[in-house]
């Protein structure tokens, strides 16, 4: 059965999702994300090159650390450092 209450969840054999409890809510909540994501990604991207630029022995390995949306844009970092 379909549903098209604000803020309820939709489901079709096909796929689920929620509607907007708000006219253009889910729009503006993505670009906030992705502003965010954007900060974020250039903050680590700087810290990393300052890491690789100002560590002492160049010459030993490193390990590589992260957790959720940081293990994403790190791979990312990496993937663009090497490339």
């Amino acid at each position: 059965m379909l549903s098209s209450t604000p803020g309820t969840k939709t489901s079709t054999k096909a796929h689920t999702h929620e509607i907007p409890s708000k006219p253009g809510t889910g729009a503006a909540k993505l670009r906030k994300f992705e502003a965010a994501m954007q900060v974020a990604y250039a903050d680590l991207a700087g810290a990393f090159r300052c890491f690789l630029r100002e560590r002492p022995d160049k010459s030993r390995p490193f390990i590589i650390l992260a957790h959720s949306q940081g293990s994403i844009l790190m791979v990312k970092v990496i993937k663009e450092g090497l490339a």
